[in-house]
């Protein structure tokens, strides 16, 4: 009899402390935030992100980069005298990139009846990877250095990396 009273009292207990673990915390008046990070299907964690997340636009090419520290401008003047300015992203270690729309050519425009990149990003020893529809998010390093159009060669987005001042 008394093994079947102590059973109970552990019993209840256990219920209790069921029933009131999902109560800690509810006395914050904050709503947690809910966000969707598909950035580790497509590679291994990167270090906690410092910085903002920012989208950059320009025509009808767009994309998001994360872990920017600051958004500064930039001028360069080209072959003819002309200057032109475009945007210097800042970022710290473990940004990535994220292609939400690549402006492809339209198919009915080229002779081939395909569709071809209008940007590309250009890498610290000259690799050119073209931007295309479906691309996979890439790593913001020292390696990767403009965004560009190369029938211009004229860039509209600069990356520079920065240390993580926490």
């Amino acid at each position: 009899m008394f093994y079947i009273k102590q059973m109970s009292h552990i019993i209840t207990i256990f219920i209790i402390m069921f029933i009131m673990l999902p109560m800690v915390g509810c006395s914050t008046s904050e709503i947690p935030e809910t966000t969707i990070d598909n950035t580790a299907l497509f590679s291994t964690p990167s270090p906690t992100q410092s910085g903002k997340t920012e989208t950059f636009s320009y025509g009808g090419l767009k994309l998001e980069v994360t872990n920017v520290r600051e958004i500064k401008a930039e001028s360069k003047t080209d072959d003819m005298g002309k200057s032109w300015e475009y945007k210097v992203f800042v970022c710290y270690p473990g940004a990535r990139a994220t292609i939400l729309d690549a402006d492809m050519s339209d198919p009915g425009l080229n002779a081939d009846g395909k569709t071809h990149a209008k940007w590309a990003i250009l890498s610290a020893s000259g690799e050119r990877t073209d931007i295309v529809d479906g691309m996979q998010p890439f790593d913001v390093s020292s390696n990767v250095v403009y965004i560009y159009d190369p029938e211009s060669s004229l860039a509209v987005l600069k990356f520079e990396m920065c240390e993580n001042d926490k």
